[in-house]
């Protein structure tokens, strides 16, 4: 059985802006491992991201979330080891917050209609568009630096990247109309499209590019690249 973790709501909003990045620190120091806080601000989260980068190293994870009108948020969340990771584990656990962020949206869907998983599929869009820019613009480059592959593996990835784009922007157009029962389709069509998607990936690209990156410092250094994004 789960057990239910707790997930603080920050808005850093009512802080003056020289004190945002203590009180976000503060917060996530509060946290036990695993619980997570959704930072709220009306500016770029990024030079708080590199504090933490600095000072909390290995201990967080960082998930930037959909963005209403003047407002910034990011899931922070404490990992249960604080210890530096590679690519497959970062994107792997991407990849599963992803996935629990969809079948939220499809729960949503079936139980209160899109007007409830219209917010939640704006998370789960901006979740998945940084992850494909994550691999297409830091990790392919690194990839092909090294090998000098610009065809297989690699082409079929981006291929399929621009018909997940175009499903996750047909399921957002369905939600805009309230049409529940399309939109119910299109989203089991989308969860099993990367679901061999994502196999692919963890069983090839990650690993693959764990072992080209080199030692633990090159492949820290890819991920604190990818968290930045």
């Amino acid at each position: 059985m789960s057990t239910k973790r707790r997930s603080l709501e920050v808005d850093l909003r009512v802080y003056p802006g020289p004190r945002r990045a203590a009180v976000a620190l503060g917060f996530f120091d509060a946290l036990g491992p695993g619980e997570a806080m959704v930072i709220t601000s009306d500016r770029d989260l990024k030079s708080i991201l590199f504090q933490f980068q600095e000072l909390r190293a290995s201990s967080f994870d960082w998930s930037p979330l959909g963005d209403g009108r003047g407002e910034h948020r990011v899931e922070v969340r404490r990992r249960d080891q604080a210890v530096p990771r590679g690519v497959f584990e970062y994107l792997t656990w991407d990849h599963r917050r992803l996935d629990a962020l969809l079948g939220d949206v499809r729960w949503r869907l079936e139980q209160q209609g899109c007007a409830a998983a219209a917010p939640r599929f704006a998370d789960y869009r901006r979740g998945l568009e940084r992850h494909i820019e994550m691999e297409e613009q830091i990790l392919l480059p690194a990839f092909e630096q090294v090998t000098g592959i610009g065809g297989n593996p690699l082409a079929g990835i981006c291929q399929e990247h621009v018909a997940i784009h175009r499903a996750v922007e047909e399921i957002a157009a369905r939600l805009q109309t309230g049409d529940r029962g399309e939109s119910l389709t299109l989203v089991d069509e989308l969860r099993e499209t990367l679901l061999l998607h994502d196999v692919k990936e963890e069983r090839l690209f990650y690993p693959m590019s764990d072992e080209l990156a080199g030692g633990d410092r090159e492949r820290f250094d890819l991920v604190r690249w990818m968290q930045a994004m």
